[in-house]
């Protein structure tokens, strides 16, 4: 059944969901763009192969890995990050439990020294491990995971704890292009929506959905929470930028490269059926989530692991539904039992004809 009202129980998706933190979603914009690559090689203190990649199941990202928290200062604020890694004898004796505070930030600026008086010359004034502390439980972060490697083997994987609006600016710094022939593409913002399916809908059933109906969407869409999701960026109608990514929490992330497509494409596409009447022909629909802009000096920064916010939670999420380039209608995204549907709330052409009649 393509539409109706009484199929399954429909919940709203707020139960469902997970959630990325503020300070994995800055993170994680900052260690998978590309543009910084420079600056993590430069930190390398062997100088050579050191590179981040996303970590695919963020879930169990720390499970079966010793996980410590460093805690670290800066002029701009104090910071902290996740560390977990197989098995490290320097890193297990410098958090050891029976070592006191004074102990414990000796054996960190010892492990780390050389790093942050690096990191705090090329960007971050003041920079220094303060301590450095086991994780356990409820303290290990969920998401935001990514995978440091040298020479394409991982040594270890970090996340973000806590990081503070400045100390997040005076890193992204350097990213930034300088200069006046590049700072108009920081201005210039593209807007985004994530796709999250798209539907062969004939017209007939198009013209009789109303207010209340629910679409049923594509029967492996049976969550929210980390499903696959092609990220448009650009005006509706004409070429745009797409990447295929999942959706986490109230954010997108990234795990392919940007492809240029005609508004009629689509990487989501399930196949239509042949008509034998008008009505019967099938038209495609995309049920978008609206995602923040993306200045366009972001652009080249984009690269698997790099995360866009959805531009409100995605409990709270209106669809569009978008056919040929036009906006037809809006919807709630739901729960219809084991499966997600897009409960109307408004059809286009419809609501403006009853308006103006």
């Amino acid at each position: 059944m393509t539409a109706a009202t009484r199929i399954e129980p429909v919940t709203p998706i707020a139960t469902h969901l997970g959630a990325v933190g503020t300070a994995a979603a800055s993170a994680s914009r900052l260690l998978h763009d590309r543009r910084l690559g420079a600056l993590w090689q430069a930190l390398d203190l062997r100088r050579g192969g050191l590179s981040l990649a996303a970590v695919p199941d963020a879930g169990t990202a720390s499970r079966g890995y010793a996980t410590y928290a460093l805690e670290l200062d800066s002029d701009a604020g104090r910071f902290s990050l996740a560390i977990a890694c197989r098995a490290d004898a320097a890193l297990s004796l410098a958090a050891a439990p029976d070592l006191g505070a004074p102990l414990r930030a000796l054996a960190a600026e010892a492990l780390f020294g050389e790093t942050t008086e690096r990191l705090s010359h090329l960007v971050l004034p003041g920079v220094q491990a303060v301590s450095l502390a086991p994780l356990a439980g409820a303290q290990i972060p969920r998401t935001g995971w990514c995978s440091l490697r040298r020479d394409g083997v991982e040594i270890a994987r970090i996340a973000a704890q806590q990081l503070p609006g400045p100390v997040h600016d005076a890193l992204r710094g350097a990213a930034r292009p300088h200069g006046q022939r590049s700072a108009w593409r920081s201005l210039l913002r593209l807007p985004g929506a994530a796709v999250i399916a798209s539907r062969a809908l004939s017209i007939d059933v198009l013209r009789s959905l109303r207010v209340g109906d629910v679409v049923l969407l594509p029967a492996e869409l049976q969550g929210l929470e980390g499903a696959a999701a092609v990220l448009r960026l650009g005006p509706r109608g004409a070429r745009c930028l797409a990447a295929p990514g999942r959706i986490q929490g109230n954010s997108w992330t990234v795990e392919g490269g940007l492809q240029m497509l005609d508004d009629d494409q689509d990487l989501l596409a399930e196949p239509g059926e042949q008509a034998d009447a008008i009505g019967e022909l099938e038209l495609p629909v995309r049920f978008e989530i609206e995602t923040v802009s993306v200045p366009l000096s972001d652009l080249e920064a984009i690269e698997p692991g790099y995360v866009i916010e959805l531009a409100v939670p995605a409990a709270e999420a209106r669809l569009r539904l978008v056919s040929c380039g036009q906006v037809i209608g809006h919807a709630e995204l739901v729960a219809v039992g084991s499966r997600l549907g897009a409960r109307i709330t408004r059809m286009v052409a419809r609501d403006d004809a009853d308006h103006h009649g």
